[in-house]
């Protein structure tokens, strides 16, 4: 749900080629949306079985929490939702991507 949630959210930024406060809602629920994902799979989807728990356990072990694309949305998240900016500017190639 969050993962599809945060796709829809990019979808909808880059159709409507979104700017000024429908930008900045966006990329804010975004950005929420993408890290609740890790939130959901360790907290609530590792203990539905041991299967589930057996291969989030691995891909939490092989992708540690400073790869880039997981402490940039960890990163920014935070950055806008308890101090409402970023300390620095955003990528360019992210911004490329996003198409503003």
């Amino acid at each position: 749900m969050y993962l599809k949630s945060a796709q829809w959210g990019i979808d909808a930024m880059v159709d409507n080629k979104l700017g000024g406060y429908a930008f900045r809602l966006h990329l804010i629920g975004i950005l929420a949306s993408l890290r609740a994902v890790q939130h959901a799979l360790l907290g609530h989807e590792r203990t539905l079985s041991e299967a589930h728990k057996r291969v989030i356990d691995e891909w939490q072990r092989r992708t540690p929490r400073t790869v880039p694309e997981l402490a940039f949305i960890e990163t920014a998240r935070n950055q806008i939702l308890k101090w409402g900016a970023f300390s620095r500017p955003l990528k360019k190639s992210f911004c490329e991507a996003l198409g503003v």
